[in-house]
C-alpha cells in the first residue's frame, strides 16, 4: 500500500514538471516576440531621430547662410530709407552748427579787434559814445549770408596758420592769431602780440619785435613788414605797409591809416593817428607829444644798421637759452 502511494506521488510530480516546462517554453516564445518587436521599434526610432537631426542641421545652415546673404545685399525697405534720412539730417545739423560757431568766433574777434580801446591813449581809437558796450555794438557789421560765406572761405576751418622760418626765433609765450608768416632772422620776444584778423601779416627778415609790442592787421589786404625793422616795448602798430629799416619806439601808436616807407623813426610815446590815409616819406622822424614830423639826412644809418644786426645776433643767441621757442606750420 505504501509502495503504491509512493509510486503514485512520483508519477504525479513528473506530470506537474512536464506541464510547467511546457508553460515556460510558451511564455519564452511570447517574450521573444515582444523583444523582437521592441528592438524593431527602437531601430525605427533611431533611424527617424537621425533623419530629423540631419534635417535640422541642414535647416540651421540654410538659415544662417540666408541671414548672412541678407546682411550683405542691400535692403530697400522703408525702414532703411527712414534711418538714412535721419542720419543725413543729423550730419547736416552738425555741419551747420560748426559753420555758425566758426562764423560767430570770427565775428567776435572782428568786433573786439576793430573797437580796441586803450585807457592810456583813448584818442587812439575813440569810442563813439560814452558807454563801452554801446560803442562796441555800434561798430558791428550787419549779418548776411554772403558775409558769412566770405568769412568762412577767407578764414577757413582752421583757427590759425603760422609759418615761421627755421632761422627765426619766436618765443613760446607769444600770442599769434591768424595767417602770419615770419621771415628768416626775425626775433619775437615773449609777451608780444600779432593779430592777423582782417588779412595776412608777412614779416620780413631781421625784424625785432620786443615785449608787449602789438601788431594788428585790420584790413583784408596783406600787411607787409619789410626787413630790419625794430618794434620796441609796448608799441602798437596797425600800419598796413611798413618798409625797411624802420624803428617804432617804446609806447608809440601807429594807426591803420598810416603807411610807413623806409628809414622812418616813430618817437617814444608818439601817436600817429591821421583821419585820412597818409604815407610817411623816407627818413621821416616823428617826435614829441604833438607827433611833429621832420626829415633827417640819413647820416649814420649804416652804423645804425650794423648795430641792429649785432643786436639781432645777440638776441638769436641768448633768447633760446632762457625761453622755449615756438615752431610754426612750416619753414
Amino acid at each position: 500500500m505504501r509502495k503504491t502511494l509512493r509510486d503514485l506521488a512520483e508519477s504525479l510530480s513528473e506530470t506537474d514538471r512536464s506541464e510547467d516546462l511546457e508553460l515556460n517554453s510558451g511564455h519564452l516564445e511570447q517574450l521573444e516576440e515582444v523583444s523582437k518587436a521592441a528592438r524593431f521599434a527602437r531601430n525605427q526610432l533611431a533611424e527617424n531621430l537621425q533623419l530629423e537631426t540631419a534635417k535640422q542641421h541642414d535647416l540651421q545652415h540654410t538659415s544662417k547662410f540666408s541671414a548672412w546673404t541678407r546682411g550683405i545685399l542691400p535692403v530697400t525697405t522703408k525702414k532703411s530709407w527712414s534711418t538714412t534720412i535721419i542720419y543725413c539730417g543729423v550730419i547736416i545739423q552738425l555741419l551747420l552748427v560748426l559753420a555758425m560757431w566758426r562764423y560767430a568766433h570770427v565775428e567776435a574777434r572782428h568786433l573786439f579787434y576793430t573797437t580796441y580801446y586803450d585807457p592810456l591813449y583813448p584818442e587812439f581809437t575813440p569810442l563813439q559814445e560814452n558807454s563801452c558796450f554801446s560803442g562796441t555794438i555800434s561798430t558791428s557789421r550787419s549779418w548776411t549770408m554772403v558775409d558769412s560765406y566770405e568769412t568762412v572761405r577767407r578764414e577757413g576751418w582752421r583757427r590759425d596758420k603760422v609759418t615761421i622760418h627755421s632761422k627765426a626765433v619766436v618765443c613760446q609765450d607769444v600770442d599769434l592769431k591768424g595767417d602770419i608768416t615770419i621771415g628768416p632772422g626775425s626775433v619775437i620776444h615773449p609777451k608780444a602780440t600779432i593779430f592777423a584778423f582782417g588779412g595776412p601779416i608777412v614779416i620780413g627778415s631781421g625784424c625785432i619785435i620786443e615785449e608787449a609790442a602789438v601788431i594788428v592787421n585790420r584790413r583784408k589786404e596783406v600787411m607787409r613788414i619789410g626787413d630790419n625793422n625794430l618794434f620796441e616795448i609796448g608799441c602798437r602798430v596797425e600800419s598796413p605797409s611798413i618798409g625797411n629799416n624802420n624803428a617804432i619806439s617804446t609806447r608809440a601808436r601807429v594807426h591803420h591809416t598810416v603807411r610807413i616807407s623806409n628809414y622812418c623813426v616813430i618817437g617814444v610815446g608818439c601817436l600817429v593817428v591821421p583821419t585820412e590815409d597818409e604815407t610817411l616819406d623816407e627818413y621821416t622822424s616823428v617826435y614829441g607829444p604833438a607827433a611833429e614830423k621832420r626829415i633827417w639826412s640819413g647820416r649814420g644809418k649804416v652804423q645804425e644798421a650794423d648795430l641792429r644786426t649785432k643786436h639781432g645776433e645777440y638776441l638769436r643767441e641768448m633768447l633760446p637759452k632762457f625761453n622755449r621757442l615756438r615752431r610754426g606750420d612750416g619753414a
